[in-house]
């Protein structure tokens, strides 16, 4: 069975997420290439989207495909990154007590909202 998180204050749901198979790097972007603070990523979900619209759309999807898949090497299956060798997030973090403001706030959306993007792109077998 799954944890139970609220994620934000403002989401009045409680979304259950069950250990994750996929790990994503906390370290610094300075420290790892794979840290999920990376700018390099700013795109993921955007490309993910543009997948989207163009499936529903009926439209050719292998361009947008085949940019995704460079994302896989940010999302890992062992417990330890390969590169920094910092232990792996694979588990969404609550932000309950959290400063909506705040940095720390901040990095715990984005890193949930990662790990959920690893399931999009598990579920589009682009994670092996």
């Amino acid at each position: 069975m799954g944890s139970r998180f609220i994620l934000s204050e403002d989401i009045e749901e409680q979304i259950t997420f069950s250990r994750m198979v996929y790990g994503i790097c906390p370290n610094n972007e300075h420290r790892c290439e794979f840290s999920y603070r990376s700018h390099r990523l700013a795109t993921l979900h955007d490309l993910l989207q543009a997948l989207q619209a163009r499936e529903s759309g009926g439209q050719q999807i292998e361009d947008v495909s085949s940019s995704l898949r460079w994302f896989a090497t940010f999302f890992q299956l062992d417990q330890h990154c390969r590169s920094c060798g910092e232990l792996l997030c694979k588990v969404a973090v609550s932000t309950a007590g959290l400063d909506p403001a705040g940095e720390e706030y901040q990095k715990c959306i984005r890193l949930n909202h990662l790990l959920a993007l690893a399931g999009e792109l598990q579920a589009r077998d682009m994670l092996r």
